[in-house]
């Protein structure tokens, strides 16, 4: 065997093992234990069905259709390939700063931690299941809207309020209700008024 031959053989075997290529995702299924995608291939157009998506553990997506995938044939089979990466450049959140990092969704919300370390939560509804509690070590907590809550509401230090407090049984908050105290008097049996209070709120 010559070895023009050789070389012939072993460019054909190599034809037949298929290299890392692009494809665009038409639909998953979410259900299995590892997603199963269904895409079409960039360049040859092939229709792939059920190639595994793998993710790095502790973090799933459910890619829509239209993002991009890059697929490793195991083996060099197409028909055992893998999804090891996804990209939707119409989706994807921009800009980022260098060294920022966000986790997004396609529906606008995002945790974006920030370059001057802040980290900033974007949603509709944040909710936070705890069985426990909820501990924050920070010295000052802030919310620019109104704070409610249904259970008993204590505090290991003072309350102080720059407007209205007012209990669910009075009709007056306590500023009205100290205004009553310190300018109220008596009607005494005699007839006589009393003075004001000596001691005021």
């Amino acid at each position: 065997m010559q070895v023009q031959d050789v070389k012939r053989l072993i460019e054909r075997a190599l034809g037949r093992i298929r290299l890392p290529f692009r494809g665009v995702i038409t639909h998953i299924n979410n259900a299995p234990d590892v997603q199963l995608v269904q895409l079409k291939g960039m360049a040859a157009g092939d229709d792939l069905q059920d190639n595994e998506l793998f993710q790095q553990f502790g973090f799933s997506s459910n890619p829509p259709s239209g993002t991009l995938g890059v697929i490793l044939p195991i083996g060099g089979k197409t028909s055992q390939g893998v999804i090891i990466a996804t990209e939707n450049g119409e989706l994807r959140f921009k800009p980022l700063k260098p060294g920022e990092a966000v986790v997004f969704n396609a529906f606008g919300d995002h945790v974006l931690m920030r370059e001057n370390r802040v980290t900033e939560i974007v949603c509709d509804t944040l909710l936070v299941k705890a069985t426990t509690k909820v501990r924050f070590e920070t010295p000052a907590v802030e919310n620019t809207g109104t704070h409610h809550s249904d259970g008993d509401v204590g505090s290991g230090g003072s309350i102080t309020a720059t407007h209205d407090v007012a209990d669910q049984g009075g009709t007056k908050t306590m500023a009205e209700m100290r205004q009553v105290h310190d300018d109220h008097d008596h009607q005494e049996h005699d007839g006589g008024t009393t003075s004001k209070p000596n001691q005021l709120t």
